[in-house]
């Protein structure tokens, strides 16, 4: 009986630890890695980190006075084929999840309305709220380029276009250093960069483009390069070249966010 008693009491110490270890784990409030207006899909995509269990809920997000909701007038509505994802979870850890809210926008013009706003204010079920900074996503027609073929994965991704318009290259750049950059060519011979001298481009020349997979934040995060340039007219131009992020976030850069930013 005094055997079984101790072993109890072992239990239940090591029990009690495991909770306070938990709960000393749990982030008061979430912590928001992204939020996104992107105008090629009308909608507004966030991503927070929060607790697996008992985790923040988004109720809204307030832009320029008007408030949009998860679920409502969603891009699912205008997609037969596809069902709204209830779970907003999009990636689990041992004590975190990241979510990923999606919010469609009704119209093009509601869209375009938002694109020059700069902050905006998320407001969460328990009551918390945070203002954030907005970034935008907008693909900028071009004429110069005509796609060829492109592929996207965890290994990495690939592109090839043929110009349409002769131009002259002044720089290539990966945009917030999202991917990294591991092939570029021209006329399929390896190009170095940064360029030492700009290059002149004519029509029908191709141009290909290899990165590494970068971190998705959110279902259809996306990456974008820059090719800067001038036109026949020596006015500047950006080509931008954009494909899928395919890989989840790592739980240690998870917990690395937690550490730098997570507050008890």
């Amino acid at each position: 009986m005094k055997k079984l008693l101790v072993i109890l009491a072992v239990v239940g110490l090591f029990q009690f630890a495991s909770i306070v270890y938990y709960e000393s784990k749990m982030l008061e409030k979430p912590i928001v890695i992204a939020t996104e207006v992107n105008g090629d899909t009308n909608q507004i995509n966030i991503s927070y980190i929060s607790n697996l269990m008992r985790p923040s809920e988004l109720q809204s997000i307030e832009i320029d006075g008007m408030h949009f909701y998860p679920g409502q007038n969603d891009w699912f509505m205008y997609n037969p084929s596809m069902q709204p994802i209830q779970d907003q979870s999009y990636a689990k850890y041992a004590y975190y999840a990241i979510f990923a809210p999606t919010i469609g926008l009704q119209t093009k013009e509601l869209a375009n309305q938002l694109a020059n706003a700069t902050e905006g204010t998320l407001y969460f079920t328990d009551g918390y709220s945070e203002k954030v900074t907005l970034t935008h996503r907008k693909t900028a027609h071009n004429d110069f380029f005509e796609f060829i073929r492109s592929s996207a994965g965890s290994n990495g991704t690939e592109a090839r276009y043929r110009l349409s318009k002769s131009f002259t290259l002044t720089d290539v750049n990966v945009v917030e250093d999202r991917v990294e950059l591991t092939s570029f060519q021209i006329n399929n011979k390896e190009v170095s960069l940064p360029l030492v001298q700009p290059i002149e481009l004519d029509r029908k020349d191709t141009i290909f483009l290899a990165t590494t997979d970068g971190m998705s934040r959110f279902q259809m995060d996306r990456f974008t390069i820059n090719l800067v340039g001038l036109d026949e007219y020596n006015n500047e131009i950006i080509l931008t070249h954009s494909n899928s992020l395919n890989s989840l976030p790592s739980a240690e850069w998870v917990e690395r966010v937690v550490k730098e930013r997570g507050e008890k």
